[in-house]
């Protein structure tokens, strides 16, 4: 195994960079680590011109922008805050929640106010017990 080791005087989304370098590298990529002033690259069989490719790959990361799965996990985190957005249905009970479909629900235009609703609710319930549901591979 062999390290590439490159110059990083900045803040590095490690999970993010890992998985940029893998996609450059594929399997002769063992992982990568991370200190206060190099990001190292540890790669299988290096080969000419993996330098500068480890570089670039550097040289275009923005840690800003999150993996799928740190995605999904802000998503997770954010879930409680956007399901109180929901005016009354995020604290309402099974009798008020009734309640108000059988006092407000009258015709289409209402029936998909209360749908748009729960759909929201429902995204936030979902984001929140299963974060990862949503991730490919």
């Amino acid at each position: 195994m062999d390290e590439i080791t490159l110059a990083a005087d900045r803040r590095i989304n490690v999970s993010a960079l890992d998985r940029a370098m893998r996609a450059q590298f594929g399997e002769r990529i063992s992982g990568i680590s991370v200190t206060d002033q190099h990001a190292i690259v540890y790669v299988l069989d290096q080969q000419e011109g993996d330098v500068q490719i480890a570089q670039s790959v550097l040289d275009a990361h923005d840690p800003d922008v999150l993996t799928p799965a740190q995605e999904a996990l802000e998503q997770a985190r954010l879930a409680p805050e956007r399901a109180r957005a929901i005016p009354g249905w995020a604290t309402w009970d099974e009798a008020q929640a009734v309640a108000y479909i059988e006092n407000n629900v009258k015709d289409l235009a209402s029936a998909k106010i209360a749908l748009v609703a729960m759909a929201r609710l429902l995204v936030a319930l979902r984001d929140a017990q299963w974060p990862g549901l949503g991730i490919e591979g």
